[in-house]
């Protein structure tokens, strides 16, 4: 009889408090970093929206981005923890400085955003 999968030790499959700390820090930046450039993107191409709908799209871009990346880092072969979060990272200053650019360059006689 042949298993699809073998199961590991028991020693095998605990995870150090550490390993755990690192992971949820690791997961933080990560999802940090997409919110943020999501955050942007959406305060750039869509400022008068505002709460629940906004959040919406926040959210949408923010696992679109990730999505995009891993599918780019898996084509290449590079998927890997370090490389998911580099590249997160990069993604977050990327929008920093590009809407950044864009915000300042943005024709400050524009209309204000209507109130809810």
């Amino acid at each position: 009889m042949s298993l699809a999968f073998t199961i590991a030790p028991a020693d095998e499959r605990t995870l150090a408090a550490g390993a755990y700390l690192l992971g949820v820090l690791e997961l933080a930046l990560i999802v940090g970093a997409f919110a943020y450039a999501a955050w942007r993107v959406r305060a750039l191409a869509l400022a008068s929206w505002s709460g629940a709908p906004a959040r919406l799209v926040e959210s949408v871009l923010g696992l679109a981005g990730l999505v995009w990346l891993s599918e780019a880092l898996g084509s290449v072969g590079a998927f890997g923890e370090a490389t998911v979060l580099v590249g997160s990272l990069l993604v977050a200053g990327a929008a920093f400085a590009v809407c950044g650019r864009l915000e300042r360059d943005r024709d400050p006689g524009a209309p204000a955003p209507p109130p809810p």
